[in-house]
């Protein structure tokens, strides 16, 4: 959980800086965006869980590519540091195909799930046939 805040603090202020002036810096603005993007797809993915919609085996699918994400954006977070302390740009490149990698699996996980049907609905019967 520490480790939690204190990423999502990092990325905050990492977000800060690159969102409040005008910058090129393109690696940035995807980690900032990135970020964001993650954030806001786990909220709505915490609201289908408490709302009773999700299972155990999608929570712990959700909750494994959340992880898998979570170690490449500490990946990225620290090639990134170290590509613009030392000018080392190779190990950003590969941090940064890993991290849109996860990124893309995580939501389009979510997505997936999301997009079937609730668990409490209703069975849907097929219409009847018209009488003559």
């Amino acid at each position: 959980m520490r480790k939690l805040l204190s990423l999502a603090a990092g990325l905050a202020a990492l977000t800060l800086m690159l969102t409040s002036c005008k910058t090129t810096n393109m690696e940035g603005r995807l980690l900032a965006s990135t970020a964001q993007t993650v954030h806001a797809a786990m909220q709505g993915w915490a609201v289908w869980v408490v709302k009773g919609q999700a299972t155990e085996d999608s929570e712990a699918r959700v909750r494994a590519a959340y992880g898998r994400y979570q170690l490449a954006m500490d990946a990225a977070l620290s090639c990134y540091t170290v590509w613009k302390q030392t000018g080392e740009k190779h190990y950003w490149t590969r941090a940064e195909i890993t991290l849109r990698t996860n990124r893309e699996t995580l939501l389009n996980l979510i997505s997936s799930l999301r997009n079937q049907p609730p668990l409490n609905a209703p069975a849907v019967s097929p219409p009847a046939p018209p009488t003559p």
